[in-house]
This record gives C-alpha cells, structure tokens and sequence, in this order.
C-alpha cells in the first residue's frame, strides 16, 4: 500500500504524526506543539534537520541564538550545534525531516 495512515501519539506538550514508514532511511512527521513556561534542553546528534511551520510560531533555539520561525517559513540546521524548539504564544505545527538519529532525538515517545 503507497498511502501512510498516520495516527496521533501525543507525549507531553507534543502530538506526533510519523508520515514515513517505520523502515525509512529519512523520517517524516508532523508535529503539534502546545506552548509551555518550560525552556526545552538543547540537545545534539549527528546529522541535519529540516522543518516548515505549518501554522503558528516556533522559537529555535541553536546554541546561544534564538531564532524565530513563523507559519509558512522553513529552517535548517546541523544538529551537531545544541538546538531546541518550543511554540510560541499558542499551539504551533510543522512537518520535520530527518534521518534516524534525528528522530530518536526530537519524537517524544511515551515512557
């Protein structure tokens, strides 16, 4: 079957939808984020990440920068630079592309 069905997992302030086979080598999903008071670790990894904001705002944190990225803007990043997100002022959502070592860092799971 060509089409993915993705079902909801929310974890915390985040809902996440994989949109990419669990055996993919690039990982798609989309992501809701509600805002938080909490200032989120940076973390690093090997690798590049990727994301568009659907909707919303989402504040960036790369090591001591702190970027805003509206709906409709993109941005991309080695992930060797610490690096955290978090919506700002309401919920936000964006679709991110990564590899597998991206998304054991950034997919909250369930614990």
């Amino acid at each position: 079957d060509v089409v993915i069905r993705p079902e909801p997992d929310a974890c915390g302030n985040r809902t996440t939808w994989m949109l990419s086979r669990p055996t993919a080598a690039t990982v798609a999903v989309k992501q809701r984020i509600e805002p938080t008071d909490e200032v989120p670790r940076q973390r690093v990894h090997p690798g590049h990440d990727w994301f568009f904001v659907l909707s919303g705002t989402i504040r960036l944190w790369l090591g001591d920068r702190e970027v805003i990225v509206a709906a409709g803007e993109a941005a991309e990043f080695g992930t060797m630079t610490p690096h955290a997100i978090a919506a700002v002022d309401g919920p936000a959502e964006l679709i991110m592309l990564f590899d597998r070592d991206g998304h054991r860092a950034h997919v909250p799971h369930r614990r």
